[in-house]
């Protein structure tokens, strides 16, 4: 067919593929015990719910595998192998739409209310972005990235601390820019940047994560920690967040705990809980 795209998979690591594989195998089966559990309403969340029935939709639509070729390769103890898929254009937002729902489940993962499997590891989370970005990226024309010359799109960027005006009764406010993803790899960095941190008591810290799309739990504790070192000193901690981080927190009840804030969208301002932590789900 005239429509098909090439897209050519360089350098894909073996092990990590079985990584990968596994851990998408186990979420899956989750997903169809909880499909067909017939669980009474309000015990689980609906948009899980939701989440769950696009995943399976997805997994079993989006591209098949030349699992043949894998299976050859791990049965042959190969740790690279070239693959070669013929898709159509569309595949390219497919593959986008999938990586957002697998870090929407990875954000229940986390939580450990709803699903037992655990958060994506990080190099099979690596290794999604790079394998779902190759059809993004060469269906739009670009050229092939190998494996081993992926760049990590996960590195933490925190901007240098931007002082604010001065209130009178509130004291001295900082802003702290943080893009890219927050987990254990990265969560001392953001903890480290807070820490030297020095407004007035009783004055505002504003850690602005609107660039953050992921949190995990080593993150989620590191926000914690300065939070409980500034209230000591009488400092208020302020979150803006993604929404996608937002429902992180509220699945961890960090709304309780932090205040956290939404970034503001182009039609208006942040959206802020009247008790002072994130609005609700």
């Amino acid at each position: 067919m005239s429509d098909l795209v090439t897209v050519r998979i360089l350098g894909l690591p073996v092990s990590v593929q079985a990584l990968t594989a596994e851990h998408i195998d186990g979420l899956q089966r989750e997903f169809d015990l909880m499909a067909g559990a017939g669980l009474p309403a309000g015990s689980v969340p609906q948009r899980l719910l939701d989440l769950i029935v696009e995943l399976r939709g997805q997994f079993a639509s989006f591209v098949d595998r030349p699992a043949a070729e894998l299976e050859k390769a791990i049965a042959e103890g190969r740790e690279v192998i070239d693959l070669e898929y013929r898709v159509p254009a569309a595949a390219g937002d497919a593959a986008d739409r999938l990586g957002r729902l697998l870090d929407e489940a990875d954000q229940y993962c986390l939580s450990g209310r709803h699903l037992v499997t655990l958060v994506t590891p990080p190099e099979a989370r690596r290794y999604r972005q790079w394998l779902l970005g190759e059809f993004r990226r060469q269906i739009a024309g670009e050229d092939p990235t190998p494996w081993d010359r992926f760049t990590d799109p996960a590195t933490l960027v925190v901007a240098p601390a931007e002082p604010g005006e001065r209130d009178p009764e509130r004291g001295s406010s900082s802003t702290l820019r943080v893009e890219g993803e927050l987990d254990l790899a990265t969560a001392g960095t953001l903890l480290e940047s807070l820490r030297h941190l020095r407004p007035d008591a009783s004055g505002e810290v504003r850690v602005d994560m609107a660039g953050v799309s992921f949190v995990d739990s080593a993150a989620l504790s590191a926000l914690v920690a300065a939070h409980t070192r500034f209230a000591a000193d009488g400092i208020r901690l302020r979150v803006v967040v993604d929404p996608r981080v937002l429902r992180t927190m509220e699945l961890a009840c960090l709304d309780d705990v932090l205040h956290v804030e939404t970034a503001p969208d182009e039609g208006g301002g942040p959206s802020v809980s009247p008790t002072g932590g994130a609005p609700p789900g």
